[in-house]
């Protein structure tokens, strides 16, 4: 049985687990969320910040936890791949000159369990 959706074509309900289907085929558990923020650092250091941190807020799809989790922001659902993590910003191209956008392309929501 094939439920995926594409993720053009309808977007998941909000706050609730499902399947996602992103890069060259990884599924993982994950869920849309409606208002979740997250930070980066590759900015314009500044008096003002001067970490480089930028801080967005909004719709994304989000996986993970603990030490390790993905940000995938609407309404592209784009992020990229930086060496052992997830990132939703676009990096530095001196430090990472061929790293390629990923995508969420597929979801579905998860199946009932056994009984």
């Amino acid at each position: 049985m094939n439920n995926w959706i594409l993720l053009k074509d309808q977007l998941p309900p909000f706050d609730t687990p499902i399947l996602i289907v992103y890069g060259e085929g990884v599924i993982d558990i994950a869920e849309y969320e409606e208002k979740t923020s997250w930070s980066y650092g590759n900015c314009e250091r500044t008096e003002e910040n001067p970490f480089g941190i930028t801080c967005q807020e909004g719709p994304a799809i989000t996986f993970g936890g603990g030490d390790w989790s993905a940000t995938f922001p609407a309404p592209e659902f784009k992020s990229y791949c930086i060496g052992y993590g997830i990132e939703p910003q676009v990096p530095d191209p001196e430090y990472y000159p061929d790293v390629k956008p990923i995508y969420i392309t597929h979801w579905m929501p998860l199946p009932e369990p056994p009984k």
